[in-house]
């Protein structure tokens, strides 16, 4: 995909009912995992309780991808990075981070960040890190991992924080009616 077609694709906004999204959500997959990587990670929104998280699950199942359910409203920014400890250089102490053990390691799966916009904006711009230049520190996200995002929607009332144009810019988005 040629990068002003990446563009493209991120700058749209699909709307339409659930089973619509998933056949657009479907050719993003189908993309990725066939060799292109750098397709904008899909960022699906919708009221409460319509499917997202199922569809996504089931798309999952579709390309014998492991689901990775990753919901940021139950974390901190310490369980992207993880703990820092010491480590010395010669005479030089340096700060490491010892990543955390539930990070994907390899294989085919579909990293699902669950109700995005519920997560603090401190909780969006760490994982946003894994999303585009798909590392954080010395963790790097596996080639055949494909991040994914859903929320629900500001007007839904449920709670969300507005994301960062920097990340809506990178991401494709599909509004589930």
């Amino acid at each position: 995909m040629t990068k002003p077609a990446k563009k493209e694709l991120a700058s749209l906004g699909h709307k339409g009912p659930i089973s619509e999204i998933k056949k657009l959500i479907r050719h993003t997959m189908t993309l990725f995992f066939n060799g292109d990587i750098n397709v904008p990670p899909p960022f699906v929104t919708g009221p409460p309780g319509v499917g997202k998280t199922d569809m996504i699950v089931q798309l999952a199942a579709e390309f014998d991808a492991r689901y990775y359910d990753d919901p940021l409203i139950i974390k901190d920014c310490v369980d992207f990075r993880g703990v820092p400890y010491v480590q010395h250089d010669g005479d030089m102490p340096l700060t490491r981070w010892a990543q955390p053990a539930e990070m994907p390691r390899g294989g085919r799966f579909v990293w699902h960040f669950d109700e995005f916009s519920q997560a603090f904006p401190s909780l969006q711009n760490a994982s946003s890190r894994l999303m585009l230049p798909r590392r954080l520190g010395e963790y790097r996200v596996p080639d055949d991992a494909f991040i994914v995002l859903c929320s629900n929607r500001e007007g839904d009332k449920a709670s969300t924080h507005r994301v960062g144009s920097f990340l809506n810019n990178r991401t494709s988005h599909y509004e589930v009616e």
